[in-house]
């Protein structure tokens, strides 16, 4: 299985924001469309930030060096 990028969500008009991990290569509709939980308005994809795109590389680099080992 190859393991989805996370992102990020925007509320564009409350500014709530939240990061989605998704944790399997099957899609629901719930992981594609989200909707705030303060305001209750379509919540929109954005760029991840450098650091959640670092994070995610020391992600996958610890789980091949452990499965390696």
């Amino acid at each position: 299985m190859i393991q989805p990028k996370s992102y990020s969500v925007i509320c564009p008009k409350c500014s709530y924001s939240k990061v989605v991990h998704l944790q399997s290569d099957v899609l629901d509709i719930r992981d594609i469309i989200l909707f705030c939980p303060k305001c209750n308005s379509l919540m929109q994809k954005k760029e991840p930030s450098f650091v959640t795109k670092f994070i995610d590389f020391l992600t996958k680099y610890t789980r091949t060096k452990r499965n390696s080992a």
